[in-house]
């Protein structure tokens, strides 16, 4: 069981890295000209201080309790809307799945 805990940790860590390059693709799809490239850039940036600031185990300034494994599920799926709306749909379906069934794992095993 030890092994599966840290194969889900590892999990979420490569679904965070994941919303990152998903930022990037949507960010590069909506916008037009130079915005591109801002998007595609600027949203992962974005995505990354707030995750850095709020979210991660070691931030000083940590939401309490659950609203940190809140805000990081929301902000996780934010991101699956943002692929499925730049027009990988099916990338977005498996996304969720997976998004939603390690949240469920980090929930019941209290990680």
């Amino acid at each position: 069981m030890p092994r599966m805990k840290a194969a889900n940790l590892m999990l979420a860590f490569l679904l965070e890295l994941c919303a990152l390059a998903a930022l990037g693709y949507w960010g590069f799809h909506t916008g037009m000209g130079i915005g591109k490239f801002i998007l595609a850039v600027g949203a992962p940036v974005v995505f990354a201080i707030i995750w850095a600031i709020a979210i991660a185990p070691k931030s000083v300034l940590r939401l309490p309790g659950p609203l940190s494994f809140i805000l990081g599920v929301a902000l996780l799926l934010l991101t699956d809307g943002l692929l499925a709306a730049a027009g990988a749909a099916v990338l977005a379906v498996a996304f969720a799945i997976v998004i939603l069934l390690n949240a469920a794992l980090r929930y019941i095993w209290h990680q």
